[in-house]
């Protein structure tokens, strides 16, 4: 197993990941670590997981984002706790709370602390600043 500047292969690995879900949706992991890179230049991904891709920053994961690749989307995890004004920010933003289709917008998991935000890659360019913004908050809150 190597490291590179890009990501840590372990057991499960990215060939796992894009068997389980797609080449173009782990693609879309790639996108959001560029925007991880602008603040945290040393993170790498986590495949080690069966259910999600971590950050590992200079040794140990941390959980302040997880990417969520499937079949059919790209669900971006951001760490915060409930808030309305977090909340707003995402509807400011121009990203819709999920509605009926499950694969479009944002949902919010209590049990994990985690705002699940299903992005496409139009949207991660679209949202690039706002993205990079409210991951670094939650790398800051988590490593402090």
């Amino acid at each position: 197993m190597t490291a590179t500047n890009w990501e840590v292969e372990t057991l499960t690995g990215r060939p796992y990941w894009e068997e389980k879900a797609t080449r173009d949706t782990v693609a879309l992991c790639d996108d959001v670590l560029k925007l991880v890179h602008t603040f945290a230049p040393d993170c790498v991904f986590n495949f080690e997981k069966k259910h999600d891709i971590g950050f590992i920053v200079n040794g140990p994961q941390i959980n302040f984002a997880i990417c969520k690749p499937i079949k059919k989307s790209f669900k971006l995890g951001i760490k915060q706790p409930e808030s309305d004004l977090f909340e707003s920010k995402l509807i400011k933003a121009g990203l819709k709370k999920q509605g009926v289709n499950r694969y479009e917008g944002w949902l919010y998991v209590p049990s994990k602390e985690l705002y699940y935000i299903h992005l496409t890659k139009y949207d991660i360019e679209k949202y690039s600043v706002f993205l990079t913004k409210i991951l670094r908050a939650a790398y800051n809150k988590t490593i402090n």
